[in-house]
């Protein structure tokens, strides 16, 4: 039997305070390319 609550690990809640906050970024190439070279990834 498979239940689909909404409330699984899929969910922000469940990690709250266990991670850091992300940064938001736009959508564009160039801020995404800016914050991976400054993780130094």
């Amino acid at each position: 039997m498979l239940c689909i609550t909404g409330n699984g690990l899929k969910t922000l809640d469940a990690i709250s305070g266990s991670i850091a906050d992300s940064p938001i970024v736009s959508p564009k190439v160039r801020e995404v390319a800016a914050l991976v070279e400054a993780a130094g990834a």
